[in-house]
């Protein structure tokens, strides 16, 4: 079965939503609909946000926004203690977020096909299947390429950033890495938990990108 999206274009949200397309570009610089943009410049609108402006404008919801399976995190990580921390941080910015953790690569593999996560926290070093060898994997599976993934390492941050990016990773932090920062990466890919929440500006000291949508 396919994966029911979680944000939409403004062509799709002005079939849902029975005006044209630039009523909702129109909305958007009105600040009537929250949004945001994707890496390459494309403005996109959470189910959620979606379903506010539906309600706004008395339109019923379709069946298909409702009753969406929650969105899941899989955290990645051999060293207990910092499974622990992300777990934490990632528990408090999301609350409503369903998490689950991997504590080798073989595992991992298993969990990303059975979970199917929104995002994955990958530790790059692991026993077993390394975080490059998961990238590839995940980036080889048309029905988990475009879940994100956010890497991190502590040994030999450049050589290994550059290379987890270009194993699949979308972004990569050298340890020792802070607690706002996860949060604030995360908040670019995951909807807002609560109304007036704002997406996340990406903190500097993360390595480097990967500039795809």
């Amino acid at each position: 079965m396919s994966e029911r999206p979680r944000c939409y274009t403004t062509f799709e949200v002005a079939d849902f939503c029975r005006v044209s397309p630039n009523s909702v570009g129109r909305w958007i610089s009105e600040g009537k609909v929250r949004h945001f943009k994707t890496a390459g410049g494309h403005r996109r609108i959470w189910r959620e946000d979606l379903i506010h402006l539906l309600k706004s404008l008395n339109i019923p919801i379709p069946s298909e926004l409702k009753d969406q399976d929650p969105l899941r995190v899989l955290i990645v990580e051999d060293n207990d203690s910092t499974r622990r921390l992300l777990r934490r941080i990632i528990a408090r910015a999301f609350p409503g977020i369903e998490l689950h953790e991997a504590a080798d690569g073989f595992e991992a593999g298993r969990k990303m096909t059975t979970i199917r996560p929104a995002v994955i926290v990958l530790d790059i070093f692991l026993p077993g299947l390394d975080g490059f060898a998961l990238c590839k994997k995940l980036r080889s599976d048309a029905e988990l390429k475009h879940v994100k993934v956010l890497a991190v390492s502590g040994e030999h941050a450049e050589e290994t950033g550059r290379k987890a990016i270009a194993s699949g990773a979308d972004v990569f932090f050298p340890r020792p890495f802070e607690a706002k920062a996860i949060e604030a990466t995360l908040r670019k890919w995951l909807p807002p938990q609560a109304p007036g929440e704002r997406v996340g500006e990406q903190p500097g000291f993360i390595l480097r990108e990967k500039a795809n949508g």
